[in-house]
């Protein structure tokens, strides 16, 4: 079919065109490659209404290239409810994107989806990379367990093949390791800077990381022992930090002692 000019060819038609140009590049590089792939892929695939009645409208996926069409998502008309079927796209073949866990289901959201949460069918739906070892451990630890919930009303709870987890919870879950992780990739890059710092002054400049709210609750909850623990660098920072706030303690005089302990003294 020949294309007039200014006018465009269907998205499924320029979407097969470029993958087989592609197809046939043996010289471009890798990155290159993946980034027209992936755009090539979001022409080609497509989400549409495969079923619908008085209880539910159901989703399937289609990519008509490779010709695949599988149910990607549920969503219910009388109850606030929508199911997800996490998948994945390797070597042109449909595959369920968790080894064990086949349904995502979230109750309770008034059809809004959260935060920790794929929301598009490029992703192919499933956690996002904060919450992905929630799935990783319910899969090493709870192998049983075919179907995980999220609810807003519902306590966390194991039944059967069935993991709930309250959506409050796991919000609270997602907030510290997504704060960890953002500290962990910044330290990353000071360490090196300051490593360079030392040995080319002339060059580099030394950083200082901005505090990332949380950081300090997160120690204090998933660590033990840690008055016994302290160093006396740790005990000094500490010192310097409240001395920082400016707050009034009315009850308490807090000394900190360069000997390695710490004395909470009455006061009068």
């Amino acid at each position: 079919m020949s294309v007039g000019r200014g006018i465009s060819p269907p998205p499924h038609i320029a979407a097969q065109v470029l993958l087989r140009v592609l197809l046939k590049i043996q010289n471009i590089r890798a990155y290159g490659y993946n980034l027209l792939l992936n755009m090539a892929d979001k022409l080609l695939r497509k989400e549409y209404v495969s079923g619908d009645s008085d209880e539910k409208t159901t989703y399937s996926v289609s990519i008509s290239e490779l010709k695949l069409d599988f149910k990607s998502k549920e969503i219910f008309k009388k109850y606030d409810r929508i199911i997800f079927y996490p998948f994945l796209i390797r070597n042109n073949s449909y595959q369920q994107k968790y080894p064990t866990i086949s349904q995502l289901i979230l109750e309770g959201f008034n059809g809004v989806i959260p935060s920790g949460i794929r929301k598009s069918i490029y992703g192919g739906y499933g956690l996002t990379q904060d919450l992905i070892y929630v799935v990783y451990f319910l899969e090493r630890n709870l192998p049983d367990i075919h179907t995980l919930i999220i609810s807003t009303t519902k306590k966390t709870d194991i039944k059967n093949d069935i993991a709930i987890i309250n959506a409050e919870e796991l919000e609270t879950i997602r907030r510290q390791i997504s704060t960890e992780s953002r500290k962990f990739k910044d330290i990353r890059k000071v360490v090196i800077n300051n490593f360079f710092v030392k040995h080319l002054p002339q060059r580099f400049t030394t950083i200082k990381l901005d505090y990332i709210k949380g950081t300090i609750s997160n120690i204090l909850r998933n660590h033990k022992n840690i008055s016994k623990s302290l160093s006396t660098q740790d005990r000094q920072a500490l010192y310097d930090l409240y001395k920082k706030l400016n707050v009034s303690i009315s009850e308490f005089e807090l000394y900190v002692v360069f000997y390695g302990y710490m004395v909470i003294k009455t006061g009068n």
